[in-house]
């Protein structure tokens, strides 16, 4: 093998191992977005956000670091909707600044599952509240010397709690097990909505959701990232996709500088389907790498397609929501099923989960034939 040829192909690994590095390692844009009140997405808040605008509630969203909270000289009630949260810590937030008489709520705080059924109904004074977690907190106490005062359950059941108040001094931490609480898909369950407004208005301050933790950030902070110093993103640089990349690099040179009798001589192979090598080689990979994400969005959208098709509604895919109206009427079946299915956000999943997605596909196509076999 010549010398030039053997650099192009290290340099092309290098590439490839690389890129597939930066996939794996990049944080998910979509996971970023899920409880933002900019997303309409099942998972997401802008249907509740809306509601508390329409009824007059003085509620912004907040697109700063949680540092510059002090700054508002004011008290408020912050609304953090997050997944897998710490229940022992405020996140960025600093206790002083609750201590002062400020208002924490975290939604979606990561906790035990127990043995409680999946969805439960609980009364309200605002009506009935649908919970869909088998996380419970225990019933735990504030202990001598920390900076909890005092820890209320506000909402549980026999399986433990779902809501619980930490009290800090002057202020108060709301942690709440499921980051579902008042989310999209729960428009049709108004006890959610009354009931998530009854706890960001009960302390009667001004109410701020924050959106920065979604990637959302106003001007004067994104003017002040641009101002930064090469030293400050460095610091702030994911050093361990860096080191593994760099290890790899590494590695690839090394292997490289070691072919000494060029490419090793293969046996011809008998001919094959290409189409269907690819898609097994493809899929290999994917299973191999858990790239559930890139699978899910694909089937997601050929899914809507096929659906629709059956429908008599075309190959262009409509919007979710817009679909989902027209499938309740022509099949007669929930709009909610289809839109909690299709509009599964592209995530890491076991393979006894992908199963049982697939399998809800599958039962969607059977639903569509049904009606297509009644009409």
């Amino acid at each position: 093998m010549q010398k030039t040829n053997r650099w192009w192909i290290i340099g092309l690994i290098i590439l490839l191992v690389a890129s597939v590095l930066t996939f794996l390692f990049a944080p998910a844009g979509d996971d970023l977005k899920r409880g933002s009140t900019y997303s309409r997405s099942p998972d997401g808040y802008g249907a509740w956000y809306q509601f508390m605008k329409d009824q007059g509630y003085p509620i912004e969203r907040w697109q700063k670091p949680g540092d510059q909270l002090p700054n508002l000289g004011k008290k408020i009630t912050l609304l953090r909707v997050g997944h897998e949260l710490s229940a022992y810590s405020h996140g960025y937030t600093n206790p002083d600044w609750l201590a002062e008489g400020n208002v924490l709520i975290d939604l979606g705080i990561e906790t035990p599952v127990t043995g409680a059924p999946f969805t439960t109904q609980h009364p309200t004074k605002v009506g009935a509240v649908k919970i869909q977690t088998r996380r419970r907190f225990a019933d735990e106490k504030s202990q001598p010397g920390s900076e909890v005062d005092h820890i209320s359950p506000i909402l549980q059941d026999q399986y433990g709690v779902i809501i619980r108040e930490k009290r800090i001094k002057e202020g108060k931490h709301l942690e709440v097990i499921t980051p579902h609480l008042a989310a999209n898909a729960y428009q049709s369950e108004p006890g959610n909505f009354e009931y998530l407004k009854s706890l960001v208005t009960q302390p009667g301050l001004p109410i701020y959701v924050d959106e920065f933790i979604h990637g959302y950030k106003d001007e004067e902070t994104l003017q002040q990232e641009r101002n930064r110093s090469w030293l400050d993103y460095l610091s702030q640089t994911p050093w361990r996709a860096v080191f593994i990349q760099g290890i790899f690099i590494l590695i690839m040179f090394l292997w490289g500088l070691n072919w000494r009798l060029g490419s090793p001589a293969s046996l011809p192979a008998p001919e094959l389907d290409n189409s269907r090598v690819y898609m097994d080689a493809l899929s290999a990979v994917l299973m191999r790498a858990g790239c559930t994400e890139l699978v899910i969005e694909l089937l997601k959208q050929e899914e809507q397609r096929y659906l629709q098709r059956q429908l008599g509604l075309g190959d262009e895919l409509l919007a979710l929501e817009q679909f989902a109206s027209i499938w309740e009427q022509r099949t007669g079946q929930n709009a909610l099923e289809l839109i909690t299915i299709l509009g599964l956000t592209p995530q890491r999943l076991s393979d006894r989960q992908l199963t049982d997605w697939l399998e809800k596909l599958q039962q969607l196509r059977n639903k569509v034939q049904l009606a297509i076999t009644a009409i």
